[in-house]
């Protein structure tokens, strides 16, 4: 590993260390542990929540509970298709 590959894993460690307390400024303990489940999941999606949920929090002045953060993951996915199975029998 040279210098220059140690470097952008330094930063990239300093940016989700303040990420990280951010997040926890925002959430409630339960809440941000959910939202770290989600980032192991789907990294993408997790990155989609974490950006509204900063802009909401900078907002409302309080920690978001885990239910708030399920009703915003809801909000943000979208609806779900239903799943329709057919058997055909002969």
């Amino acid at each position: 590993m040279n210098e220059e590959e140690l470097k952008k894993l330094m930063e990239k460690k300093k940016q989700e260390e303040i990420l990280k307390q951010q997040l926890l400024s925002f959430l409630e303990p339960p809440a941000y542990q959910r939202l770290m489940n989600v980032k192991v999941a789907n990294e993408e999606f997790f990155k989609k929540v974490s950006m509204y949920v900063m802009q909401l929090g900078s907002q409302i002045r309080r920690k978001l509970t885990e239910q708030e953060l399920i009703s915003i993951m809801k909000k943000l996915k979208g609806p779900e298709r239903e799943t329709h199975i057919e058997f055909k029998r002969k």
